[in-house]
């Protein structure tokens, strides 16, 4: 889990669902990292499968 690196494309998708969340949960993209983070969102789930989401 979390084991793949993250890519140039990989990274802008990351981005861009931090602030596509943000703006859904009227929160600052940071606020929404930090949350996604701590649940091991970002390296468990969206970089290993920014592919097929």
């Amino acid at each position: 889990m979390g084991c793949d690196k993250m890519n140039k494309d990989s990274f802008s998708f990351v981005i861009y669902m931090l602030h596509a969340c943000a703006s859904a949960w009227n929160k600052k993209p940071a606020e929404v990292y930090y949350i996604l983070q701590s649940k091991g969102c970002i390296g468990g789930f969206l970089v290993p499968n920014y592919r097929s989401i």
